[in-house]
């Protein structure tokens, strides 16, 4: 008798996530791509212009090197030329929506310069948007070197 309660269960689980997922699947991911696109533009241009409306402000923004920057730092670090971005390049990117949030996987080859020193790194960054009226904005991202 348990084990028929178990696949019932089972069944159901799966029942009802593979409805949730084709429903997150008909949801359009073209505005989330089209915001990440806009965040690697703005910070390979050094556009805090068009950067500031796509990042949230309550931002976490991780690096592979455990460095994490707020939302101010981002923008004080462009505009300095602390952290410069002079290619992102993006290998390989999925998106998979939840209503008002998007999540994203990206793989991309970087290059630029942290305090004068030069880096070029492949990572792997895994990054939350978030709906805020009709504005996609980076909550989270977190990235780790491949």
């Amino acid at each position: 008798m348990k084990k028929h309660s178990y696949t019932a269960l089972l069944f159901f689980l799966i029942s009802f996530f593979g409805v949730n997922a084709s429903a997150q699947s008909k949801q359009d991911s073209t505005p989330v791509l089209k915001a990440l696109q806009g965040i690697e533009k703005a910070l390979q241009a050094k556009d805090s212009v068009s950067l500031k409306p796509l990042l949230h402000n309550d931002l976490v923004f991780g690096h592979s090197n455990g460095w994490t920057q707020s939302k101010t730092q981002v923008l004080e670090d462009m505009r300095t030329g602390y952290l410069v971005y002079e290619e992102i390049v993006p290998t390989a990117v999925s998106i998979t929506m939840l209503k008002k949030r998007a999540f994203v996987k990206e793989k991309m080859q970087v290059k630029g310069k942290v305090n004068g020193t030069a880096f070029q790194l492949q990572l792997f960054m895994l990054a939350e948007f978030v709906k805020e009226g009709k504005q996609w904005q980076l909550v989270v991202r977190q990235s780790t070197k491949l």
